[in-house]
């Protein structure tokens, strides 16, 4: 028995460097079980676009996508934490400085990130606010934020088929207290108590 063969296509990888990127989407992934760390995980999606565009194909002329999954916690150590405090570009204060953050303030957003390559995968590396004389690029894309608080049909109409299915798979996907949108949120502003005079946001 032999494998189809292959098409041949290949997808066009975002260059290595640096480069201005805005974030376009924040999606709450819910809480899975990882076969590789034996436990439920919690995991946050953030999604940019980037001021390279792509030369090939029908999407030629169109801004590259780029991806970062991190466990959704905010202490201080954690891959999340460490990477916004290098996109603001400056440190929390404090641990409850953290967990007050509004990650939702992230979206449209703009940084300068060095991408970087792990075998077939596009990384973002290190991390940083957009130097001064740079612009952040302009986004295409509708911003959009997922999240099972709120649990908008709106934002999941607009969602790929892949990605529903993988929400589908969460935890909190026919939870009880995630079935009713939640009422006068504010998690589109900046969380209080973030002194924020002197940081893109």
């Amino acid at each position: 028995m032999k494998a189809p063969k292959s098409s041949g296509k290949t997808h066009e990888k975002h260059p290595e460097g640096w480069t201005t990127l805005v974030c376009t989407r924040i999606i709450d992934k819910g809480t899975v079980f990882s076969e590789k760390k034996q436990k439920d995980v919690h995991n946050i999606l953030l999604q940019f676009e980037s001021s390279k565009l792509l030369s090939d194909g029908e999407a030629a002329g169109k801004p590259f996508a780029v991806f970062a999954t991190f466990p959704f916690s905010m202490f201080t150590n954690s891959m999340l934490c460490k990477f916004i405090e290098q996109w603001r570009g400056k440190k929390f204060k404090s641990q409850e400085d953290a967990d007050e953050f509004d990650v939702a303030t992230l979206l449209g957003k703009g940084g300068f990130a060095n991408i970087t390559y792990n075998g077939d995968f596009v990384n973002i590396g290190t991390s940083g606010p957009v130097p001064d004389g740079m612009t952040q690029p302009i986004p295409i894309a509708e911003l959009l934020i997922w999240d099972f608080a709120t649990r908008k049909p709106a934002v999941l109409e607009k969602l790929s088929d892949g990605m529903k299915g993988q929400l589908q798979k969460a935890n909190e996907w026919d939870s009880e207290a995630t079935r009713q949108p939640q009422a006068n949120r504010e998690s589109e502003n900046p969380a209080p108590g973030i002194d924020d005079s002197d940081i893109p946001f």
